[in-house]
């Protein structure tokens, strides 16, 4: 089973949807909605206004943050830190993690940046990692 943008599955008790990111290969971001609550994962995408009604209110927003502040992304379709932030604020998402991480530089600062423009939550994805959505 796969999905295509504004697809609207239901699977094991969750509407799942589809949002096109923006990227140099076809990429779909994803949220998982039931009982009130909802779970949107960005996938690779560089910065794109679309993305913040199709997060809105979300719960918890898995994004990816492949670049600092300073570096540009977009080429690559990738966020950098401080957009993956305005992003979560836009959206009035709950709790922001921060995925697909650079490979090089202090994570700690990943987090310093996010929160100048993110008031919510935010923490690193890590391996093992469990959320309460």
């Amino acid at each position: 089973m796969t999905g295509r943008e504004g697809d609207v599955l239901q699977l094991y008790g969750m509407t799942v949807s589809f949002h096109r990111t923006v990227h140099p290969v076809p990429c779909l971001a994803m949220r998982f909605e039931t009982g009130g609550r909802a779970l949107c994962y960005s996938a690779d995408t560089s910065y794109h206004d679309g993305l913040i009604p199709f997060v809105r209110g979300a719960d918890v927003f898995i994004c990816e943050c492949s670049c600092f502040r300073d570096e540009d992304g977009q080429a690559a379709g990738h966020l950098t830190t401080v957009e993956a932030g305005r992003v979560a604020q836009a959206a009035g998402v709950r709790r922001l993690v921060l995925t697909h991480l650079p490979n090089a530089g202090d994570h700690e600062r990943l987090l310093a940046e996010v929160r100048s423009v993110f008031e919510g939550d935010v923490t690193l994805a890590a391996f093992g990692l469990s959320l309460e959505v």
